[in-house]
């Protein structure tokens, strides 16, 4: 347009200037010679790129035949001005691409040609229909070119497609992709020399979980790691052990980590499942309990020659199961001599202990076995039948538990097993003090006198109590007298039973001076003991006597007694008051017959707490020549808690060898343990004297270890009761021990003194409960056998003795009776030193650990 105004601004200027000149105002024409035919338009039919121009020319054609540039004069037009415009002179200008129909116009002439205007491909954007897909799913892909005057052309169906991982997803002529593979890919659209890409991820589909083991076990207590892998839709897998979520169908069974760890909890079988979204597998896991250790029955029994004994197995799991292997496990006899045993089922052969044997194989292979020991005897010793006085002491957190009492037992039936149809007991431990509670139960009798004794639960035994016991001669009469410890694993109790004499069962039976001796715990739990005598009228009253105590080391002597009373009952059971100046003590009593009561305090309360005997004094006269020769004593301190907390129970005890001379003199020699310290073998010498009345006197004993005095009533020529009484800055006068002495019979002794079957009773008296019962058999020439039963921190078991014994010598007196057993382990004790008080009873002293006891000859 500013061209078209310039020129005309020239023409203007130009007619100006002529005027100015004074020339003529108009112009002649040139002379025409023809008129305008048509109009012919230049280049015809042209085709021009987006952003370039066209100059076109319009040529005049005249019925003279001559032609004439006339493009400054026509009049130009575009077809079309949104795809190209078009000056005064010719000169077209794109607009987009397209075509469009150039004319030039003069009057009624005109003419025209085209222009097609082309525009380039640019770019192309790539696009889907979704970014992500999942193996075997599909996705439209479209490709949108862009041209270089900004116009855009779907080019989905015209472009070259291509994946760039194939393998993960393939792609169509029309872009439709299709997921083959997890992974990712790039999906390109190509149009010649332009291209674009859109990145396309493939999901695999998790199809199944493999889990590994296939076929899981464990055993109860270990481990056992488990695997999970993911198989997927297009073929793949992967590790998922810690993607998972694990879990146990019974974790009482078996219980497992978050990352896939078992651990064994109870012998059975469990579904261990690994989840991962909405799918899941299991495996079946077998979990093993192992075999840890038999529950053999019965423990230690005994049968005769030609009888048999069924014992069972039963086998105790790590899960806290059993299971009865009686059938499966495997039998042996150490001595198929004596007995032989296949499927539990043992007969005896000849008269000796076996050790009988059960072996089974746990599931991990380990070899598990139990043994206990079986009596064989030729014949059948006395049995229980009657009524039986009982005591018993333990020990609790106050001190010792008392107990006393009694029991009718029935005779056993032919299997050995009995009845205890009634009886009645007290009791003074640390939770106060019952009186007359009833007793029941039963009881199992073997043939070679030893057996068990169950009482019935009562409010002394709220879970019952089962005592293992051996019968032991008592003088007169075979099974009149019986050693008892506890044998249920659920305490220590020891004790003894005494066949009693129902005859005795009223006031008029206890008349006389009876001597009696009692220990215990003061109000401050500290050891106690007394020594005494009172008489008795025969009809309930307490007519005199006297009572020396040693009340942790504060020594009361000579306390006269006053007038107090007793009663005795139908059923044996009885009270006693024994009141001093400084004490009243009421005791429950439990006739053994006319010579004899069991005492127990029961004064309720934080009070002081006894038990002990009272025997009837012989009538005799008592002095200094009574006592001439030797006399065998154990005296022992009651059980009572360690004050300085390192020991759960302590005890004190001496046996030893008095000779008196007659006057006044004494020598002999004693072994003694004070809580794991032994002193053997010391030499005594001393004095001692005889009170004019009643049967008492003092002794004091001359050792290494220093002076210890007692007092000592005498029960008979042959028997003394014994306080220590010595006062002195050490330990040991604060032990208060009572004991008996008892004069040394069947003289001299040597091996040959031990010959036939003896019952054993010893206690441990440090921490570690031990309580045995043994019956062992002497050949009279230092070799030995038989059995221990033996209840050791809670644990129950019987085994077989081969042991020896020594002779009785070279000690400073060779008539002492002084003698030495050699035990092998686990018998408590390595070895024992006994002193005998005749070829029929000795006292025992265990010097590894320290042990104390009595022997007797059955």
């Amino acid at each position: 347009m500013w061209v078209k105004f310039g020129s005309w601004l020239v023409v203007v200027l130009l007619i100006s200037a002529l005027v100015g000149c004074g020339g003529s105002s108009t112009s002649t024409p040139p002379p025409t010679k023809g008129t305008l035919t048509s109009i012919a338009v230049t280049p015809a039919g042209s085709t021009i790129a987006f952003g370039s121009t066209q100059q076109f020319k319009a040529t005049g054609k005249y019925s003279d035949g001559t032609s004439k540039d006339i493009s400054s004069t026509v009049s130009w037009s575009s077809s079309s001005s949104a795809v190209a415009s078009i000056s005064g002179t010719g000169l077209a200008t794109p607009v987009k691409g397209g075509q469009v129909t150039i004319t030039a116009t003069s009057g009624a002439i005109s003419g025209s040609t085209t222009l097609t205007i082309t525009t380039g491909l640019t770019s192309i954007a790539v696009s889907s229909s979704a970014s992500g897909i999942n193996v075997g799913q599909t996705a439209q892909f479209t490709a949108i070119g862009t041209y270089a005057d900004g116009s855009t052309k779907d080019l989905t169906s015209s472009v070259i497609w291509s994946s760039s991982a194939p393998a993960v997803a393939s792609i169509s002529g029309s872009g439709l992709a299709s997921g083959l593979k997890g992974g990712q890919t790039s999906i390109m659209a190509t149009s010649g020399s332009v291209n674009n890409s859109s990145l396309l991820t493939v999901t695999a589909l998790l199809s199944s979980i493999s889990i590994t083991p296939s076929s899981p076990g464990v055993f109860v207590g270990s481990t056992l790691q488990f695997g999970a892998t993911g198989n997927y839709n297009d073929g793949t897998t992967r590790n998922l052990t810690s993607s998972v979520a694990w879990s146990s169908s019974d974790t009482a069974k078996a219980t497992i980590s978050i990352g896939g760890l078992a651990s064994g909890v109870k012998g059975g079988q469990v579904n261990i499942t690994a989840a991962l979204g909405s799918v899941s597998n299991s495996a079946s896991l077998n979990v093993t309990a192992l075999l840890k250790s038999f529950s053999l029955t019965p423990i230690g029994p005994g049968i005769l020659v030609g009888s048999s004994q069924q014992f069972s197995a039963i086998g105790n799991f790590n899960d806290a199961t059993t299971q009865d292997l009686t059938a499966t496990a495997s039998w042996t006899s150490s001595d198929v001599a004596k007995a032989t045993i296949a499927n539990g089922h043992a007969t005896g052969v000849s008269a000796g202990p076996t050790t009988i044997t059960v072996t089974g194989t746990s599931a991990d292979g380990t070899s598990v076995s139990a043994n206990t020991a079986l009596n064989v005897v030729n014949s059948a010793y006395a049995s229980l039948n009657g009524n039986y006085a009982f005591t018993m002491l333990a020990a609790d957190s106050r001190g010792p538990q008392m107990f006393a009492g009694s029991f009718h037992a029935n005779p056993p039936d032919g299997s050995g097993h009995g009845t205890i149809d009634s009886g009645v007991e007290d009791a003074n431990t640390s939770t106060g003090v019952v009186q007359s509670e009833p007793v029941s139960g039963s009881y199992i009798w073997y043939p070679d006198g030893r057996g068990t004794i169950t009482f019935n639960s009562n409010r002394i035994h709220p879970n019952g109590i089962a005592l293992r016991f051996v019968l032991a001669a008592n003088g007169t009469t075979a099974g009149a007298l019986g050693r008892l410890a506890q044998f249920d694993g659920k305490g220590t109790a020891k004790g003894t039973f005494e066949l009693q004499n129902p005859s005795s069962f009223n006031n008029a039976a206890m008349t006389g001076t009876y001597v009696f001796r009692a220990s215990g715990i003061d109000s401050s739990s500290q050891p106690m003991g007394q020594l005494g005598a009172f008489s008795s009228d025969g009809a309930g009253n307490i007519t005199s006597g006297s009572v020396d105590t040693n009340d942790f080391g504060t020594i009361t002597a000579l306390s006269a007694l006053s007038p107090a009373n007793y009663s005795v009952g139908a059923n044996g059971r009885g009270t006693l008051q024994l009141v001093s100046s400084s004490a009243t003590a009421n005791f429950s009593v439990y006739v053994v017959n006319s010579t004899k009561v069991n005492l127990i305090q029961i004064d309720s309360g934080h009070t002081a707490a006894v038990a002990g005997v009272a025997e009837l004094q012989d009538a005799q006269t008592y002095n200094a020549a009574c006592l001439h020769g030797g006399y065998a004593f154990l005296i022992d301190r009651p059980v009572v808690v360690g004050t300085n907390g390192n020991f759960d129970r302590r005890e004190f005890a001496q046996v030893g060898e008095y000779t008196f001379d007659g006057v006044s003199a004494i020598t002999g020699v004693r072994d003694d343990t004070n809580n794991g310290t032994s002193n053997p073998l010391t030499g005594i010498t001393g004095g001692y004297s005889v009170a004019v009345t009643g049967g008492r006197g003092t002794l004091n004993a001359i050792t290494t270890q220093g002076t210890r005095s007692y007092v000592f009533y005498f029960v008979s020529y042959d028997k003394l009761f014994v306080l220590q009484t010595y006062n002195s800055p050490t330990l040991g006068s604060f032990n208060a021990p009572t004991g008996t002495a008892i004069w040394q019979s069947g003289m001299p002794y040597s091996k040959a003194s031990l010959t036939g079957s003896y019952a054993l009773a010893v206690s441990d008296l440090t921490a570690s409960y031990t309580e045995a019962l043994m019956q062992l058999v002497f050949d009279g020439s230092g070799s030995v056998d038989g059995i221990a039963d033996v209840s050791s921190n809670g644990a129950v078991s019987s085994s077989v003795v081969i042991a020896s014994y020594s002779s009785f010598s070279p000690n400073p007196d060779p008539t002492d009776g002084r003698g030495a057993i050699h035990l092998p382990s686990p018998l408590g004790a390595n070895d024992y030193v006994f002193y005998l008080t005749s070829p029929q009873n000795a006292w025992l002293l265990g010097i590894t650990p320290d042990m104390d006891g009595i022997m007797d000859q059955q």
